[in-house]
């Protein structure tokens, strides 16, 4: 049975670095893990025209989830920092203890009184605080993570941590009920909790006075993410150091128009070390004088790509601070994984985050901004033997000693729609230029519900000239690919109108227009969105774009106002312009709102009435600067065929899938009034294609 889920607010993560991150990820996928062959058998199969495809490798890569129920781990101290590890049958103590306490809004943490002098790391320790994030940590004010997280965010920090499961901090996991049973050797800490019929777990950490920990896992459903953790705090194990590559870089050989950046963007030296014997890499680029954030501008970044630009670390300035980036990996600001310390930089990497081979050539641009380099420096090293992971992989451990954090994190599945596609066209032979999208779903949670993001689409090419940077009708045509979530994230009006916004990123809205004799995003300032400021009043019935803007009446006193209520499914009909579904001259001028409080992305609120300078835009300021479009009303097409997937897991097949194309098909043939048409029975009633599968 499907359950709901209602978010108060959509947003929509299209935008060209999403495509990029998606053909990056696909990029990824098929370096690390051979491309399936034609010949395999199919897993695809075709219910009344959904498809349905396999939960794998190459559609939703990284999927581990928490296996740690019904088992209990041992950590025997060997001396400061050194621990034995083991795996052991469930000991769980049912006498928990009185009720500690649970989390309200804003709490963060519990003061845990220790009854006796805990030994951790090189310190001991009579207090403890336990978190909303299942962690036990040894200061009032432990910095916790604001989103998810991987091993080396765990294994670089240098504060003691200890967490059966860690989390973040909003998670909707976190925020543990917590019972505490306390004796003059041991104190039992147990979290609990049961979220709807997604999040169940009951987890218990034991204390001892020798500085033993045990883990114990009496039940863990529905959690995709978090980490084991032991961390004494001690970074002595990072100082293994084992050098790999090296070399120096001309001094002053950059361009004197950099000015105050100039020695900070100076490469002076490059070296990769692997550490501790393990497969983490560090990447340490010394400069020519000290770095300062706020004195390199917006934008500036010192590159590290491996072999090649799927494996890319970046740390890049922004508004006085930095982000560094992974490809495939989360973003991350001012972060221990990228250290500046005055005229030298370290980036951490581990080896399960690239696609290399064994001989990599490594090349650094430090640039001063996306499109200029400021110098660059080469080296060529060899990683040698495959070194042990980083991670400690619980579930099958024996035994293990070390003196590093011992660590483990598990994963939602990230969903790679280039995958699925590929999976599309190599099962049922689908061909690009047939189809105009895909939307795809999970059976199951992704990734994508730790982003700020509902759904996301690429634009594809729909083969069209003057509409945006993407579309050309030089190049082949390809679908739009989108990202639509889970199956119950959204459901009724809502899942019909993401999918009319999704489904319009195929042709809206990357352009630009000609103001004052200059490009201009007036109209979509932050993202390819109209901003909540411009009017964007359907072109046929009561209703405003699906896609941002808003439908605003024009009080003629300085004031606009919007309607109580809409549906937020139409076109505007410069948007249907841009679709081909309207002539130039049905165009009418619209216009924009300056010096308004109204954000730059997506729809204005309703019923409201806000100040605001009108600002009039026509149609030639558009085509001014892409183009007319081509082709023309009258060539265009006006078919547009779409096709849903859903990806399930091997033994869990879907089979309550929720009405989502008839009232697709519905919407957009009304916002278009009856221009267009979606046709999502893509299938002919009869097929002799040998690989389609039809249960």
């Amino acid at each position: 049975m499907l359950t709901t889920i209602l978010l108060t607010a959509f947003v929509c993560g299209t935008s060209p670095a999403q495509t990029q991150r998606a053909t990056e990820l696909d990029r990824f996928v098929h370096l690390t893990r051979p491309r399936i062959e034609a010949q395999e058998a199919s897993t695809t199969r075709v219910v009344d025209d959904v498809i349905y495809v396999r939960a794998d490798a190459e559609t939703t890569p990284f999927d581990d989830p928490a296996d740690l129920e019904g088992m209990s781990l041992r950590f025997t101290r060997k001396d400061a920092v050194t621990f034995t590890a083991t795996r052991e049958p469930l000991q769980y103590d049912e006498a928990t203890g009185p009720l500690l306490g649970t989390f309200g809004r804003g709490e963060i943490t519990k003061p845990l009184a220790l009854p006796f002098a805990f030994p951790f790391g090189n310190a001991q320790y009579h207090d403890a605080w336990i978190s909303v994030a299942r962690g036990i940590h040894f200061s009032e004010s432990p910095a916790l993570f604001q989103n998810f997280f991987d091993a080396l965010d765990l294994l670089a920090s240098d504060a003691p941590l200890i967490s059966p499961l860690y989390d973040f901090q909003d998670s909707m996991g976190s925020r543990p009920s917590v019972f505490v049973k306390s004796s003059a050797s041991a104190v039992t800490i147990t979290m609990r909790r049961e979220f709807s019929d997604r999040i169940d777990f009951d987890l218990q950490v034991t204390l001892f006075a020798s500085g033993d920990i045990l883990f114990a896992y009496k039940k863990v459903r529905g959690i995709s993410w978090g980490g084991v953790v032991v961390r004494t705090g001690d970074p002595a194990w990072r100082a293994q150091r084992t050098l790999l590559g090296q070399t120096d870089d001309p001094a002053d050989d950059l361009d004197p128009a950099y000015g105050a950046e100039r020695p900070m963007l100076d490469l002076r030296s490059v070296q990769v070390s692997r550490l501790a014997n393990s497969s983490l890499l560090e990447v340490r680029l010394r400069t020519a004088g000290a770095i300062d954030v706020n004195v390199l501008k917006d934008g500036a970044s010192y590159t590290v790509y491996l072999l090649d630009s799927v494996n890319r670390l970046e740390l890049v300035a922004q508004r006085g601070h930095f982000v560094y980036r992974v490809t495939n990996a989360t973003e991350r600001t001012d972060t221990p994984l990228a250290r500046v310390n005055g005229k030298e930089i370290t980036m951490l990497v581990d080896e399960s985050q690239l696609a290399l081979k064994d001989d990599r050539n490594i090349s650094i641009w430090a640039y001063s901004n996306s499109f200029s380099t400021a110098d660059s420096a080469t080296t060529t090293f060899n990683l040698g033997p495959i070194a042990p992971p980083l991670e400690t992989d619980f579930s099958t451990l024996t035994s293990i000693e070390t003196a590093r954090p011992l660590v483990e994190t598990y994963h939602l599945p990230t969903v790679n729609v280039n995958g699925v596609w590929d999976r599309i066209h190599r099962d049922l032979g689908l061909r690009e230029e047939e189809i105009d999208a895909v939307a795809i779903y999970t059976s199951f949670l992704s990734d994508i519900i730790l982003t700020p993001y509902g759904a996301w689409a690429t634009g594809g090419n729909p083969g069209v000239d003057g509409i945006a940077p993407h579309a050309s009708t030089t190049n082949p045509r390809t679908p739009s690919l989108m990202h639509m979530n889970s199956l119950d994230t959204f459901s009724g009006e809502s899942a019909t109108r993401i999918l009319m916004h999704e489904m319009g990123h195929r042709w809206l809205y990357y352009f630009a227009i000609e103001e004052n004799g200059a490009p201009s995003r007036s109209l979509n300032p932050v993202s390819p969105h109209p901003a909540q400021f411009v009017q964007t009043s359907s072109a046929f019935g009561n209703d405003t774009s699906a896609m941002g803007g808003g439908a605003f009446s024009d009080n003629h006193d300085g004031t606009f106002s919007t309607p109580q209520s809409q549906l937020l499914m139409g076109f505007s009909w410069h948007e249907l312009y841009l679709m081909g579904l309207a002539r130039p001259e049905e165009v009418q001028p619209w216009f924009y709102l300056r010096n308004t409080q109204l954000g730059g992305e997506y729809n204005a609120p309703l019923g409201i009435t806000v100040n605001g300078a009108r600002t009039d835009v026509s149609l030639q300021q558009l085509i001014a600067e892409n183009g007319p479009r081509k082709p023309g009303f009258d060539a265009s097409q006006k078919e547009f065929r779409v096709v849903f997937v859903v990806i399930e897991r091997e033994g869990q097949p879907v089979t309550d899938m929720p009405e989502l194309r008839a009232p697709f098909e519905a919407a957009f043939a009304a916002a278009t009034g009856g221009r267009g048409s979606i046709r999502t029975n893509v299938f002919p009633a009869k097929t002799s294609g040998k690989r389609r599968a039809v249960h």
